[in-house]
């Protein structure tokens, strides 16, 4: 009975081991596009990519274009930070960022100032959020670290179980200029759901210190602002003195264009470890006419964590 007991644990922690070697993570097309907003990339393969995590290579075992309709959590701060003309250029960006969406696009809403002040759960269809977005008034109180993180947090709650493609979009005037446990916590719980960040920051303050460069491993001791979140988790941010006017197309198409990567691991993680993930040069690349790989950037998470 004993040798039973002893031999049942020995295969669940074989189960559970060989389940850890098998991974998956979400990268985004980021790229030159037409005015279409179509990707420069029309298919890829596993031939067409290589991946290290900690930095031993990783074979890829399969390569698959997000096919199920998108889900958006739409993070906007309402805090006092945001003056009338910060203010009116939010809803401005929400209004013009969700025709460019299809039409199965779901979206949820949260608002934060130094806590959530509301959540509107996933709604279907363009402009579902219209509405919600002008009954909002800003707020007098100032918003907080605590107010942002808790706002993102809400935010990957209302998407529910979470499906590859998953995204929050933020838009804020204030960001968190030093690190902290709920930095680390957000990039975990981002890493864990295969949720990325993007955002638009109107936060004109010069920050303490330079986010990471893209590809840079953060650590958990040497974490940089919000930005660098969105990094960490594989998406995309911008300084709203640098939005374009394409900036609603870029946001749009760079959300919607990502493919699950699957990932055979030699053995489990027992720590996060960096993660990289780049084309192949000389690859067979269905890439667009007239585009080479230069035009092209994939954006994912930066660190690969111990599956739980």
């Amino acid at each position: 009975m004993l040798f039973a007991g002893v031999l049942f644990a020995c295969l669940r922690v074989y189960s559970q081991s060989a389940e850890c070697l098998s991974r998956s993570t979400v990268i985004t097309v980021v790229g030159r596009r037409d005015k279409d907003g179509a990707s420069p990339i029309a298919s890829l393969s596993p031939e067409n990519l290589r991946a290290k995590v900690g930095g031993k290579s990783v074979s890829i075992g399969s390569v698959t274009r997000s096919s199920k309709p998108l889900r958006v959590s739409v993070v906007l701060d309402v805090g006092s930070g945001q003056s009338e003309a910060t203010w009116n250029a939010t809803r401005l960006i929400i209004h013009n960022v969700q025709p460019r969406f299809s039409e199965g696009t779901e979206f949820s809403l949260v608002a934060f100032d130094d806590r959530v002040e509301q959540s509107v759960p996933l709604q279907r269809g363009l402009h579902s959020l219209d509405e919600f977005v002008n009954a909002l008034s800003l707020s007098k109180t100032k918003e907080s670290k605590t107010g942002l993180y808790e706002g993102l947090a809400a935010g990957i709650r209302t998407l529910g179980t979470p499906q590859p493609g998953d995204a929050l979009f933020l838009v804020t005037a204030w960001e968190d200029a030093g690190k902290s446990d709920a930095q680390t916590t957000t990039v975990e719980w981002l890493s864990a759901a295969g949720v990325r960040l993007f955002g638009i920051s109107f936060d004109s303050s010069r920050l303490p210190g330079p986010p990471p460069s893209p590809g840079a491993f953060v650590s958990k001791t040497s974490f940089a602002p919000i930005e660098a979140v969105a990094q960490m988790s594989g998406g995309l941010w911008m300084r709203a003195s640098g939005y374009p006017a394409w900036g609603d197309l870029l946001f749009a198409s760079a959300i919607a264009d990502s493919y699950t990567v699957g990932l055979k691991l030699a053995q489990p993680l027992v720590k996060a470890g960096e993660m990289k993930i780049e084309l192949v040069k000389g690859g067979k690349i269905g890439l667009k006419p007239n585009l080479s790989i230069s035009d092209v950037v994939l954006s994912y998470p930066q660190a690969l964590y111990p599956c739980r």
